[in-house]
């Protein structure tokens, strides 16, 4: 898929935070090559999805960085670590 559709699916997309997150720090490594549009795709993505957290924690890692690709590398990594709602979620009384 081109990069621009994925970041059309991204745009209408309506389900986990994660999984919204790892798919476009896939989509952001694409347009690494070309910092002006690197922000642009990151502006409209978080114009389609203002609430979500790690998607503004992974833009601005992403942003930041000395290498885009890389950095969009390097978050997907620590999100694919991360346990932290397994963690919560053990921690509740409910089933």
């Amino acid at each position: 898929m081109l990069p621009f559709e994925r970041l059309r699916a991204l745009a209408r997309y309506s389900g986990d935070d994660r999984a919204l997150v790892l798919e476009a720090a896939d989509c952001l490594a694409d347009f690494a090559s070309d910092p002006a549009q690197l922000v642009t795709v990151c502006r409209r993505l978080l114009a389609h999805h203002p609430s979500s957290g790690p998607l503004w924690w992974l833009c601005a890692h992403v942003l930041a960085a000395s290498d885009p690709e890389t950095g969009a590398r390097d978050a997907t990594r620590a999100l694919e670590r991360d346990r932290t709602s397994a963690r919560l979620a053990s921690l509740l009384p409910f089933p």
